[in-house]
């Protein structure tokens, strides 16, 4: 992989230094969210779905599945404000973008790769696959 999760991150925290111009606060929203998204992806893989939506909101679905308190859902909680950011930041042109909101998806992200990272070092855990899917196969 030539970028990583971490590299997202560090990407909107530097945008995040050069001011409050509105351009890069909206990159900071998109750029943040990417890093929580990548990151938990790579933690808990997307299951395949035939849900009629976007892959991102797919998996925002599958998370918030998770058992209250599961890993699942804590992820799920944080990806699923941070799309909600991004999304505004990417296609409400019209919307300002507050300082707060910048401040907020980056804190976000940084949890979100905390909450990970504790998970991983708790329980030694590897990354969750999604469940396998029965195969048939032809017997010949």
């Amino acid at each position: 992989m030539s970028v990583t999760p971490t590299d997202f991150l560090e990407s909107a925290i530097g945008l995040s230094s050069l001011g409050q111009d509105e351009m890069n606060q909206r990159n900071v929203l998109s750029r943040a969210y990417y890093a929580a998204y990548h990151r938990s992806c790579e933690f808990i893989q997307p299951e395949e779905s035939a849900e009629n939506v976007g892959m991102h909101k797919r998996y925002i679905n599958q998370l918030m599945k998770g058992d209250n308190g599961s890993i699942e859902r804590k992820v799920g909680g944080k990806i699923k404000s941070m799309y909600s950011r991004r999304h505004i930041a990417d296609y409400r042109l019209e919307d300002n973008i507050s300082h707060d909101a910048v401040a907020i998806q980056l804190n976000a992200a940084k949890e979100l790769f905390t909450i990970i990272e504790r998970a991983k070092n708790d329980e030694g855990a590897e990354p969750c696959a999604p469940p396998s899917q029965p195969t048939i196969r032809v017997v010949k």
